[in-house]
């Protein structure tokens, strides 16, 4: 650190206690994503539990008139992919748009800390920088997360013998 005239200083890029402050944030959002990601991945996987339990009986129907394990488990990963693109693409939107509009809005974050301003080497209002490809990889990602966690269940109705699946409520 160098020291100027008055108040001012001169201090490297890569400031220690910066530094400390980026990683300890990047750590905190990486736990936070963890997190989203198995909820989400819950909901689709639950989905996916009750799309095949509440047609095991029409699975078993399929299975008994000659169409096999593969077509029953294309089908159902048809309907994943079908409600993993529904979902990812109303998902891409709002946070899309919000994205945008957090571009030029920003997050205050002046009355989440007790600090000033002066402490920290940025302003007091962050600012979104979304790019398409940060939004495309999101829709991507979701899409890809429904079809992967659907395999479990379609993998377990193809076991099913269709006399077994026709004897279900």
């Amino acid at each position: 650190e160098i020291k100027l005239h008055g108040d001012y200083s001169i201090v490297p890029f890569q400031y220690n206690p910066i530094l400390k402050y980026i990683n300890t944030f990047s750590f905190v959002y990486s736990i936070f994503y963890a997190i989203i990601l198995i909820v989400a991945c819950s909901t689709i996987a639950n989905t996916m539990i009750m799309v095949v339990y509440e047609r095991t009986k029409e699975i078993g129907m399929m299975k008994a008139m000659g169409l096999n394990n593969l077509s029953v488990a294309g089908l159902l990963t048809l309907e994943a992919g079908i409600i993993g693109f529904v979902g990812s693409f109303m998902g891409t939107v709002i946070g899309g748009i919000l994205s945008y509009w957090l571009k030029y809005q920003g997050i205050d974050m002046s009355m989440m800390s007790s600090s000033t301003s002066a402490d920290m080497p940025y302003g007091p209002i962050i600012y979104f920088s979304p790019t398409p490809m940060i939004i495309i990889t999101g829709f991507l990602f979701g899409l890809l997360a429904a079809i992967i966690v659907a395999l479990l269940p379609i993998t377990r109705i193809t076991k099913l013998e269709p006399a077994k699946a026709l004897r279900t409520v």
